[in-house]
């Protein structure tokens, strides 16, 4: 009895022990702020480890207390010393400075939970209410005190970058990529902290930055130079994108398959012609206007009714009525294809019924009078008098 009570290990008080708990974590911080401090031994490390240990099994278990310190440990840190230093900068040294201070982060942490790691497989594993893991608790302070805050600044540093090598100016390239890294880790395994505060606002802006040089250019062009040039280069540009990559991968499909691919292609190439007649709009407005040409617009979508609609209308309107014969026998088909093919129909008509009746109503009524004739045939030949008259009111 007197041997197993001399072997249980002194009951450490919460104060004692946070005491020297928190001249390693001092050590820790001094030496990521670069202050001379000499490195941790083996020993400084097990010792920190053995007092958390010690002071989550003794009678008096402190392993809540630990974890709410632990957390609070990184916020004052965070709030008193890296957000102040990020505040103070701005552009590129507040961007080398929030890279500098999301890897010490990240060090500060692995070293924090290789000291509290008793902590994640005495409390957090055993908790019946689910608790952060002291990884996660650590990031996630980061997350909510600075990326929160930084995020936004980030961006517009990162993007006036951009701007300075699109115009030629030479940039620093990684400090680039460790700042995306940064939208990257904040979205704690997924992109969407990326693709929401960061890659949203650069497409946006790219598409802003060479509209306005697109326009430019046009300007230059239809006020100095030969705007006729720039018509027959647009014109020959859609065709041969028409001709060279929209027929090719029409062709090489069928059925549906092919419906899906001319539903795809047609709605692309309105984005197409839409974006063109925005960048060029000087060009419509200037020059087409005057001489009573077809605008852009026009000749865009012309250009698909007469490469692509024109050769693929017949095999289109045969793939629907196959698709309509398998739903009249009572299987499903995908009806919003079939809408979807014959918007290509009434939408080629530029902005009259013409190609859809021409094209595939007639066709359409033809093979649904055939269809009901040859049905109404069977029923006669089959049924009885009365059964007949009855499925024919029904």
């Amino acid at each position: 009895m007197d041997s197993r009570r001399m072997s249980r290990p002194r009951q450490i008080k919460f104060e004692e022990g946070w005491s020297n708990i928190q001249k390693g974590i001092t050590k820790l911080i001094r030496i990521l702020e670069g202050e001379p401090e000499p490195t941790f031994y083996f020993s400084e490390c097990f010792k920190l480890y053995t007092i958390i240990y010690d002071m989550c099994v003794q009678r008096s278990d402190y392993s809540q207390q630990l974890y709410e310190k632990y957390r609070k440990v990184i916020e004052d840190y965070t709030i008193q010393t890296v957000l102040p230093s990020l505040r103070e900068k701005h552009d590129e040294d507040m961007l080398r400075e929030l890279v500098k201070r999301w890897n010490n982060h990240k060090i500060m942490v692995k070293w924090l939970s290789k000291f509290f790691v008793y902590i994640d497989r005495h409390l957090v594993r055993r908790s019946k209410i689910p608790i952060p893991s002291l990884d996660e608790v650590g990031l996630t302070c980061f997350l909510d005190l600075v990326y929160c805050e930084m995020q936004s600044t980030a961006k517009e540093a990162v993007i006036a970058l951009i701007h300075k090598e699109r115009e030629g100016e030479q940039i620093d390239r990684a400090l680039v990529k460790n700042v995306l890294d940064i939208y990257v880790e904040n979205g704690m395994g997924t992109l969407e902290k990326y693709e929401e505060d960061f890659e949203s606002f650069m497409l946006q802006d790219t598409a802003s930055y060479y509209s306005r040089k697109a326009s430019r250019a046009t300007y230059r062009i239809c006020a100095y130079k030969n705007p006729q040039q720039l018509y027959d280069k647009y014109r020959e540009l859609i065709e041969n994108y028409a001709i060279q990559t929209v027929l090719p991968s029409l062709r090489e499909k069928h059925d549906e398959c092919m419906l899906r691919e001319l539903a795809k292609r047609w709605n692309a190439h309105k984005l197409l012609v839409r974006l063109f007649s925005r960048r060029l709009v000087y060009l419509d407005d200037s020059f087409l206007s005057k001489k009573g040409l077809p605008s852009l617009r026009e000749v865009g979508l012309n250009c698909f009714r007469d490469q692509v609609y024109r050769e693929m209308q017949s095999m289109a309107a045969e793939a629907i009525l196959a698709l309509i014969h398998k739903e009249r026998e009572g299987e499903q088909i995908d009806r919003e294809l079939v809408r979807n093919v014959i918007d290509v129909f009434v939408e080629n008509g530029m902005g009259t019924l013409k190609k859809y009746e021409e094209d595939f109503e007639r066709l359409m009524l033809q093979d649904t009078a055939s269809y009901y004739s040859s049905k109404a045939s069977r029923w006669i030949q089959e049924e009885s008098c009365l059964d007949y008259t009855l499925k024919a009111y029904l």
